[in-house]
């Protein structure tokens, strides 16, 4: 991996990885950010930040290479009226404050308006992701020394596949992402409550607004242009759900969209995770188009409920060239 690195940085400079791209036919391509941050920031959230330096490299060199850079509602009529145009869509998943502080101005610099996907229960009731509140959690039970308390209570609660050890605790971050696909939102609601009751750990009141997008910030980027998208009422796997739950966490979410945004309604599906069922109870239910985490450009006969995203960077290597490559392979 550290040679193919190395291999796409000697490429880039040489200006091929340029050239590779302008040869591609026209495509949609979609991307997908979440948080966006500095690293060297004081407050740590379970999903890494990207810097703003590089969102606005990846923008500036998709507006040099022939692209459109906007939101997917506005993409879409675009494709309707010319479907050869090679547009790039700006996504962010659920709501960190980090887009409204760092990635806002740098899409207002450049004259872009982008998708928000935004989660109706965090927001309307102010509770920051499941993720965050078991990676506080988890994070300072390490600190305090309570990890083996943690593992002898998570083995009691799923199981011994479930079992951390101290000396793995780069397995953190798998873990919470094992757990948050496993659950409904009753499940992880007690999870959260008796790891912090018997760790004593209590996870902060103001951890969601300290993380997430409060209100003002998403009406202020929707004013500008930005788009709402859904991303469920809970954020939990919908592929897991029944019916009825399932239908409950898409036509929350479409209700909360229209709260805040009239447009063309598109969904991004709550870890990418998707199915048959899933893809018509949200297109049954009035969203126009959903997203997938599925790394590939988007052609004509990409299914309007699948489309894929590709995320800003690959093998770890935070540059430019890696986004060239996604751009390239896909």
């Amino acid at each position: 991996m550290l040679r193919l690195s190395r291999v796409l940085l000697i490429l880039d400079r040489v200006k091929l990885l340029d050239l590779a791209i302008k040869l591609k036919s026209p495509n949609l391509v979609v991307i997908a950010y979440h948080n966006v941050g500095h690293h060297n920031s004081y407050v740590q959230t379970f999903e890494e930040p990207i810097i703003p330096a590089l969102i606005e490299k990846q923008i500036l060199f998709l507006l040099g290479s022939g692209y459109i850079v906007t939101s997917l509602g506005e993409a879409l009529s675009i494709l309707a009226e010319n479907p050869r145009e090679k547009i790039a869509v700006i996504t962010f998943d659920d709501g960190y404050k980090g887009v409204y502080k760092y990635a806002y101005p740098i899409l207002r610099k450049h004259h872009i308006k982008a998708t928000l996907y935004l989660t109706a229960g965090f927001i309307r009731h102010r509770v920051a992701p499941w993720w965050e509140q078991l990676y506080y959690i988890i994070s300072r039970a390490e600190k305090e020394g309570k990890l083996h308390k943690l593992t002898e209570l998570i083995t009691q609660i799923r199981g011994n596949s479930w079992i951390l050890h101290e000396t793995q605790a780069s397995c953190l971050k798998s873990w919470i992402e094992s757990v948050v696909r496993a659950m409904d939102v009753h499940e992880l609601r007690g999870l959260v409550n008796t790891l912090s009751e018997t760790l004593d750990i209590k996870v902060p009141e103001d951890l969601y607004s300290t993380i997430m997008l409060d209100l003002n910030e998403i009406k202020d980027m929707v004013d500008y242009g930005f788009e709402v998208g859904g991303h469920g009422l809970w954020h939990v796997n919908l592929s897991i759900l029944n019916n009825d739950r399932l239908t409950e966490e898409v036509k929350e979410s479409l209700d909360f969209v229209r709260t805040l945004y009239k447009g063309i309604y598109t969904f991004a599906y709550p870890f990418g995770i998707y199915n048959d069922l899933v893809i018509e109870v949200v297109k049954s239910s009035g969203f126009k188009a959903a997203v997938t985490l599925d790394p590939h450009l988007n052609y004509l006969s990409t299914n309007i409920y699948m489309l894929g995203r590709i995320p800003p960077y690959k093998f770890n290597l935070k540059d430019i060239a890696s986004f060239k490559y996604l751009l390239i392979k896909y």
